[in-house]
């Protein structure tokens, strides 16, 4: 575990070279949720259609990254648009999140 917390401290947005936090776990639900009803994409507007482990996101909640059998899919075209998802439930996770400092 130890060295999983030592990758984290090193990875980065490849868009914005901010650093990147693992989702809250309500936060994961909620974008499988959405990979099922379709409404994921990522940046090079490929369609998400298999649920992820693991979700990082920006500090400014902006862009994500998903993690699939352990490697952390760090690429631009990649990318989710997080503010994007057009989903109330996530919508409202969003702003709850952005309001207490995540």
């Amino acid at each position: 575990m130890n060295n999983n917390l030592n990758l984290l401290s090193i990875l980065v947005c490849p868009l914005t070279k901010q650093e990147l936090k693992r989702a809250p776990p309500e936060l994961l639900q909620l974008l499988n949720e959405c990979v099922k009803k379709k409404q994921v994409k990522n940046k090079g507007d490929r369609q998400l259609i298999k649920p992820v482990d693991n979700f990082y996101v920006t500090l400014d909640l902006k862009w994500g990254y998903v993690k699939i059998k352990g490697i952390p899919i760090l690429l631009g075209n990649e990318a989710i648009d997080i503010g994007y998802i057009s989903n109330r439930e996530w919508q409202a996770a969003l702003k709850k999140l952005k309001s207490t400092g995540f």
